[in-house]
């Protein structure tokens, strides 16, 4: 009786829900140490470092050579040329593209999204100028841009931006359901997926990054949902534009605005508010310039690596003119493969489109967008997800 007494007050003074989210920050933060100093004893003895170059690749390998590739060109060879970075800084000679992928200006072709250099540039940059600073000496960091210090702060970076997420996982919980049971779906949510294996182990790939920016989006949409203001719209396509940054299959998730339109057309709600065809068309020009304005650093790497950011290649030689940008050739792109050498035309297009339609992943996650869609037409009705969801309790 004295337990259920205890638990119902742990409860009813919020103690949980926080004590809850600090559960998580502790298990991923030990996780990461505990991984990252394993890996750093591994390292030590199967590559003896040089002096000050100890490090590299202990956080960035992998995929996360080339989100990396991005910022380390810049900063230190003031270019867009990664050939060093591919094939000089590649000591577990992780998958990179080959020397034979070039841009139109020359250069070796980079395929991941830059946003996570972009986020990661906040700690690193000031960094950089640090150890570049304390230089000089026998025992100081090489400032080559992979030495421990950097490693370090793209570590650090990738979990404090997890944490943010976590923060964000929280307030999406909150909305539909009271703290304590918010903070548990969150714990679940978060270690019972493999969100907590790419927010602790894998922190140099961007997928903490997208679930943080994602979880951001999802929860602004959902607290400000039926709002017809132009400065709600422009921050959506902010937020996704952001998420669409770090990672270039987020941009599907811009069916909950398009759900959220369809719905309040549905209702009736336009004659009601003066939501007209009109204002539907100004609230998705302010989105779409939120997006473009968020999306904006992309554009000008391709447009600086390849000479060219209204037409560009991707690695499987396929062309894509940005003006027509299509989302599903961007889906199929990365859960399918396109013929090599094939441009944007009507022969292109059906055989992307069929071969997309024939890869199982992105045939799910089609289907489950398309169930939820349907599921937010038949079970909220005319009521808004705060409606549906007021005095109910979990």
């Amino acid at each position: 009786m004295e337990n259920l007494k205890l638990i119902n007050q742990l409860m009813s003074r919020n103690i949980l829900p926080w004590s809850s989210l600090l559960v998580i920050v502790v298990i991923e933060a030990m996780l990461c140490v505990d991984y990252h100093e394993r890996r750093w004893d591994i390292e030590r003895v199967k590559n003896p470092p040089l002096p000050g170059n100890a490090g590299e690749g202990l956080v960035i390998h992998a995929n996360g050579l080339g989100y990396y590739a991005w910022l380390r060109s810049l900063l230190v060879d003031y270019d867009w040329d990664f050939d060093n970075e591919f094939d000089e800084h590649n000591p577990h000679e992780d998958y990179v593209p080959p020397r034979s992928y070039r841009t139109p200006l020359g250069r070796r072709a980079n395929q991941w999204s830059v946003g996570p250099a972009c986020l990661w540039g906040l700690t690193v940059v000031p960094g950089h100028f640090v150890v570049k600073a304390s230089g000089g000496t026998p025992t100081s960091w090489v400032a080559d841009g992979y030495s421990l210090p950097y490693q370090l702060l793209v570590g650090g970076s990738s979990l404090l931006i997890a944490f943010l997420g976590l923060g964000f996982v929280y307030g999406l919980c909150r909305t539909q359901a009271r703290p304590a049971r918010g903070a548990l779906a969150t714990m679940l949510l978060t270690l019972g997926t493999t969100i907590v294996y790419y927010n602790a182990i894998e922190i140099s790939l961007p997928h903490d990054m997208g679930t943080a920016l994602l979880g951001g989006f999802v929860w602004y949409w959902l607290t400000s949902y039926g709002s017809l203001r132009g400065r709600r719209w422009f921050f959506l396509g902010i937020w996704l534009g952001t998420a669409a940054l770090v990672r270039w299959q987020l941009a599907s998730f811009i069916i909950l605005p398009i759900g959220e339109t369809l719905l309040t057309w549905r209702h009736r709600a336009l004659s009601e508010s003066g939501y007209s065809w009109r204002r539907s068309v100004m609230l998705a020009t302010f989105a779409c310039f939120g997006a473009v304005v968020a999306f904006l650093p992309q554009l000008l790497a391709w447009l600086m690596e390849r000479a060219s950011g209204w037409q560009f290649r991707l690695l499987t030689g396929v062309g894509f003119t940005l003006v027509f940008y299509n989302l599903l050739l961007v889906l199929q792109y990365a859960y399918g493969r396109i013929p090599q050498d094939e441009g944007l035309g009507p022969h292109a297009l059906l055989t992307s489109t069929w071969q997309f339609i024939r890869s199982e992943f992105a045939t799910c996650i089609l289907l489950g967008e398309v169930l939820g869609l349907l599921w937010l037409l038949l079970v909220w009705g005319p009521r808004t997800p705060r409606e549906h969801f007021a005095g109910q309790q979990f």
